[in-house]
């Protein structure tokens, strides 16, 4: 095990102060970790010494930070503890947003955050102390959301495999109108029809291309060309109408984003 205990005297280094471990095999990926606590980064960076494809970055003081300066250190993906979340300057919710590009992995103390972090849309979740065998997982799941971006960014992603029985189908991202959660998997809402797709949603939307597709609840994505109109209700969920008179709720969690999203494709 990882023993990792809590600390809660915050190391007494300069906000964005960072340590960095360069691996220089490849293009390596750059994992910011975010926790206050010095043990804790302590028995983090000595796993991370096993992987070559990695570079930790590392900022020892987070109480006051801010998005700006979180992009400014350029990173892949955040480790990001929720205790110190708590008393920072930052916003789970706009780590998670449509916009925001980087992998997210939460680390936790608290088993009860632990579902709430893959309806969020979480890459994964470590429980702390975690093994090294659930650590290697997590440095997976890292990869695999990682490529799917690195290809969308770069046009790769044309078209999605769909598999129905002895059937495939292939559909450009385009065409899909809305996409929503079934268990571990993704339903594909493509011109009246619904394809299964053997992919957890939160993985799933990373393949998408984020001008198009925008998270309105946890469980759904709708593509913004297709919206003709949305309502507003009184606890702040919106009723999204689409064109072919589907109506979702957007929770108020992702309306401010989806608002946002919206505006921007219009004229």
């Amino acid at each position: 095990m990882l023993s990792i205990s809590r600390v809660h005297a915050p190391a007494k280094i300069p906000c964005l102060t960072a340590t960095v471990q360069h691996h220089t095999e490849g293009a390596p990926i750059r994992v910011l970790l975010l926790d206050q606590d010095p043990i804790s980064r302590l028995a983090i960076r000595r796993a991370f010494n096993a992987h070559r494809g990695f570079q930790l970055v590392e900022v020892h003081d987070c109480r006051q930070m801010t998005l700006d300066q979180v992009t400014a250190l350029r990173p892949d993906a955040l480790l990001i503890d929720v205790e110190t979340l708590g008393f920072s300057g930052l916003d789970v919710e706009i780590f998670l947003s449509q916009h925001f590009k980087h992998v997210v992995v939460f680390l936790t103390v608290s088993k009860e955050f632990t579902m709430q972090a893959f309806e969020l849309g979480a890459a994964d979740y470590l429980l702390k102390p975690f093994s090294n065998e659930r650590f290697e997982k997590a440095l997976e799941r890292i990869q695999i959301h990682h490529m799917h971006r690195v290809e969308n960014a770069s046009g790769l992603q044309k078209r999605i495999a769909v598999t129905d029985r002895r059937k495939t189908h292939l559909i450009p991202p385009n065409e899909i109108e809305w996409v929503s959660a079934a268990g571990d998997y993704t339903e594909l809402h493509v011109s009246g029809a619904t394809h299964l797709l053997r992919e957890p949603f939160s993985t799933f939307l990373g393949r998408l291309p984020s001008d198009i597709f925008c998270r309105i609840h946890r469980s759904f994505a709708v593509n913004l060309t297709r919206i003709t109109g949305f309502k507003t209700l009184r606890n702040h969920d919106l009723l999204v109408r689409l064109q072919d008179k589907t109506i979702l709720r957007a929770s108020r969690t992702f309306s401010g984003e989806f608002r946002r999203s919206v505006s921007q494709h219009c004229v």
